[in-house]
């Protein structure tokens, strides 16, 4: 199981006994357990849409660039001179590149 899914699951838990709590010393009579379960849900399919949505939107971004990129630069890459490795994560490497674009990169 997922690392990420456990802390979610685990918040909502958390959510819950507070509110429990939070009932118990303010004695209020109008919270029902019904409140405690859509506390917990709520709490955890709100954290489960950040948790999904933002490292999706931010891979997407990089790879947007990244191939973006790669298009501007197709002309220069042919097989003798283009290695992909995978340390940890994805990257291309151009050899003999000497020229940079606007932002610096060669």
């Amino acid at each position: 199981m997922y690392r990420g899914i456990v802390m979610i699951v685990l918040v909502g838990i958390i959510s819950s006994v507070l509110l429990v709590l939070f009932k118990k010393l303010r004695k209020i009579t109008w919270l029902s357990a019904k409140d405690v379960v859509l506390v917990f849900i709520l709490t955890c399919s709100i954290n489960m849409v950040f948790f999904t949505l933002i490292p999706v939107t931010v891979e997407r971004s990089v790879s947007v660039f990244m191939l973006s990129y790669m298009d501007t630069y197709s002309d220069k890459a042919d097989d003798s001179n283009v290695s992909a490795t995978v340390d940890g994560g994805d990257m291309l490497e151009i050899k003999g590149s000497t020229e940079t674009d606007s932002k610096g990169y060669t």
